[in-house]
């Protein structure tokens, strides 16, 4: 049976290089909301951010459910901050009989908060100000044990 393989971590934390080295691995098919958003809408989200939020996750969703079908492993490269990200996670893959591997990434806030910063300079890429990074770090919640999810653990710095 084909598996998702879920990244967590915050912005900044090296999911997506960790998720570019599973994607080679396990020669599965790599998801990343981010690169997804700019695809369809630009690096300029600001305006209806959520209501293009919610079409990227419906794309994405669908889009893993056919590569599953077809017997592929899929990165699903999203940051799952919080636990009801996790559950929803969860519950998507049990409404498509899927299995799930989850790989938190870790990193230091201060590394990770340099990167995010160094990255919005590149106009290509979703732009993170510092303010978005603070106010949102406490909206982050790392993989808990009560959770029960089989979790594989990376170094992201």
């Amino acid at each position: 049976m084909a598996v998702i393989h879920c990244m967590c971590g915050y912005i900044g934390f090296g999911k997506t290089t960790v998720a570019k080295q599973l994607e080679i691995q396990y020669g599965a098919k790599r998801f990343t909301p981010d690169e997804v958003m700019i695809e369809l809408y630009g690096t300029d989200v600001s305006s209806d951010f959520m209501e293009k939020a919610n079409n990227v996750n419906s794309y994405i969703w669908n889009e893993i459910e056919k590569c599953l079908k077809n017997g592929q492993d899929v990165i699903f490269d999203a940051g799952s901050w919080g636990r009801d990200d996790r559950e929803y996670v969860m519950y998507k893959a049990k409404e498509i009989n899927a299995d799930v591997i989850w790989h938190q990434v870790e990193c230091s806030i201060e590394t990770a908060k340099k990167r995010a910063l160094e990255r919005s300079l590149d106009k290509e890429e979703l732009s993170i100000n510092e303010d978005f990074f603070d106010k949102n770090i406490v909206r982050y919640e790392k993989i808990a044990p009560d959770e029960q999810l089989d979790v594989v653990y990376h170094k992201g710095e």
